[in-house]
């Protein structure tokens, strides 16, 4: 196989695949939900997975839904930052309730208050944006018209190497999974095709000790979630479409902007120096010189 017909193999949404892989065993999840809790739960037999599957409104794919001590605490693993995300949460959880009433014959109707399972929405952030560490998104942002006293949170947790090093510490699952993630990134920014990236960077990981038992029993596996259709310059593409149809419903670019701070931190992460940074994007969005500089400028305080 050719290298171009390899890289058309490579599934995009492979971290998020990978992430589900790893937080379907009970250990790890119940390691996972201590580290962001700050709690010390050692039963695992204690900890329910409830995730949905095929869930009907949205394709959450990327979750780990679980029920322990009286809550139910959802994970959801993004590699792309959302501002809805509140939403959907929200949405996710009514099914998960939905379920849950049903599993309990608890009838919504009935004149006792019906107790339900505390939520907990984290979203596990890794994309490549220059995000904070932590940050709470709330539903009442989306509101309309102000309210108070309605509120539903979205706790987005960065998870890339280097951040958040006491939950990576605690949870030594999801920080080798960041070392990972991290690892085929950097094998990318240094020209390899996907396929290889994947690959050397499992070898790299085994020969280290990160996530090694697993990638030596599911190497097979991991390289079959990560092959995905990949073209650097149709993403670039769809960046810039998507980001016209978002800016022509206020009169301007204002999603392509953000397709344009999205290639600029990329880049940034790859190590390469402005100069560099600026000429790719000039050339991949039609910038002026000014203007590429002024994206640059911005790019270095978003937050």
């Amino acid at each position: 196989m050719d290298e171009n017909a390899e890289e058309k193999l490579v599934r995009r949404n492979y971290k998020d695949s990978l992430f589900c892989y790893l937080f379907r065993e009970k250990e790890n999840a119940l390691s996972l939900y201590n580290a962001l809790n700050g709690s010390n739960y050692t039963e695992a037999d204690s900890l329910e997975i409830v995730t949905l599957e095929d869930a009907v409104y949205l394709s959450l794919k990327n979750d780990c839904a679980v029920y322990i001590h009286s809550s139910i605490a959802l994970f959801e693993q993004q590699s792309s930052w959302n501002p809805n995300m509140p939403i959907r949460g929200l949405l996710y959880f009514a099914a998960e309730y939905s379920g849950w009433l049903s599993q309990n014959n608890k009838d919504v109707f009935s004149s006792k208050l019906i107790k339900i399972p505390t939520p907990q929405y984290f979203v596990l952030y890794n994309g490549e944006r220059n995000k904070p560490e932590k940050v709470d998104l709330k539903l009442s942002e989306a509101f309309e018209k102000p309210a108070e006293g309605y509120e539903w949170t979205a706790h987005v947790i960065n998870v890339n190497a280097g951040c958040n090093k006491e939950i990576l510490d605690r949870c030594k699952v999801l920080g080798e999974y960041a070392q990972f993630v991290a690892e085929v990134r950097k094998n990318r920014c240094e020209g390899m095709p996907l396929v290889d990236a994947i690959n050397t960077a499992i070898d790299s990981c085994i020969g280290r000790g990160i996530l090694e038992q697993f990638l030596k029993k599911h190497k097979a596996e991991v390289m079959n979630m990560v092959l995905f259709e990949y073209d650097e310059n149709l993403h670039f593409k769809t960046l810039r479409e998507e980001g016209r149809e978002e800016g022509r419903e206020e009169g301007r670019e204002e999603g392509r902007e953000e397709g344009i701070f999205g290639a600029v931190d990329l880049l940034r992460s790859c190590g390469l120096a402005d100069s560099t940074i600026k000429e790719k994007i000039m050339e991949k969005f039609s910038l002026t010189e000014s203007q590429a500089e002024g994206y640059l400028t911005h790019g270095l305080v978003t937050a």
